[in-house]
């Protein structure tokens, strides 16, 4: 018995930062966790959700599982909407599939700004809300199709969206569309 003990060393133990037992903060349920930061989201525009759930995550362990943070994506412009694509098509399907909410803020000039949304709109495909900031002050298709063929052929791919939701505060009339035929 000795020698088989002599044969296999113990496995190594991986440790892990853990919070004390009587910590308030590792005490809470997650649901109790996820019910509060639900409640401080309320009325905060897309960037104030996504800081508020970076600084709830930080707190610890137990908080970061609460908050599910990529659950809502906010990009500031196309470039980085292009950018974030990238990056999520590397990454695995898994990190894709958890966006469920996403919102873009497109700048007034450049050129191939609805390509850019449009990739970043097709890398989520299981978004449920969709949010285009700025779109009302500038087009980015023709007269006849203000989003862009890119952007309206990525729209098309979304089976589970629910809202979408355009900026058109701008005074610019964007005649009605029918965006899934």
């Amino acid at each position: 018995m000795a020698t088989e003990q002599a044969q296999h060393p113990p496995a190594a133990k991986i440790t892990r930062l853990q919070q004390p037992a009587d910590a308030p903060a590792a005490s809470l349920p997650t649901e109790t966790l996820a019910h509060i930061l639900n409640s401080s989201l309320e009325g905060l525009d897309p960037w104030g959700r996504q800081k508020a759930r970076m600084r709830f995550a930080r707190v610890c362990v137990a908080w970061y599982g609460a908050v599910e943070v990529g659950r809502e994506l906010v990009v500031k412009d196309t470039k980085v909407a292009e950018r974030r694509a990238k990056s999520l098509m590397k990454g695995s399907a898994e990190r894709r599939d958890r966006i469920r909410s996403l919102s873009i803020k497109i700048e007034e000039n450049g050129a191939g700004r609805g390509q850019r949304v449009a990739s970043l709109v097709s890398a989520c495909s299981q978004i449920e809300t969709l949010q285009l900031l700025g779109i009302g002050r500038s087009r980015l298709g023709t007269s006849a199709n203000v989003l862009g063929k890119p952007l309206t052929n990525a729209l098309k791919t979304l089976s589970k969206l629910k809202s979408l939701a355009l900026d058109v505060t701008y005074g610019m009339n964007m005649p009605t569309a029918d965006f899934f035929r």
